[in-house]
């Protein structure tokens, strides 16, 4: 399928889900749920698929860390983050500017930053649609 010309600003034709992502996903949903044995038994397939010891116990962080480690590099991580509330969070916490020891400087992400700006050619296309606050 090929992307309509002077369509759409951005296009993906496919969509692809990785069964670790699926299986990361449905423990987070059961965990939220109380179901610990449920969201347990989702993780500790992925953990057996590779190798490692089973999990006996799960929180919000065991989470997000086989979510990074399973989906690192693959562009979702923002995404869920941002879902779960963490986003500003880790940002602060791990991201650092600079090349060199001496130019490395710390980040301040702030809360209005969760939602990036809306480009102006779309703001322009909608009329008077509102920018994100602080923008």
């Amino acid at each position: 399928m090929d992307k309509p010309a002077k369509h759409a600003l951005s296009y993906k034709p496919l969509m692809a889900y990785r069964l670790a992502e699926a299986y990361t996903l449905g423990a987070e949903v059961h965990w939220r749920n109380g179901n610990t044995p449920k969201a347990l038994e989702y993780l500790n397939a992925i953990r057996q698929r590779a190798g490692l010891e089973e999990l006996t116990a799960i929180d919000l962080e065991t989470i997000m860390d086989k979510h990074a480690r399973e989906l690192c590099f693959e562009g979702k991580r923002w995404f869920f983050l941002k879902r779960i509330g963490k986003l500003v969070e880790q940002v602060n916490k791990y991201h650092r500017f600079g090349s060199t020891i001496s130019s490395i400087v710390d980040t301040t992400m702030q809360e209005h930053m969760v939602r990036w700006p809306i480009p102006q050619a779309q703001i322009d296309a909608m009329g008077t649609f509102p920018q994100n606050p602080e923008y």
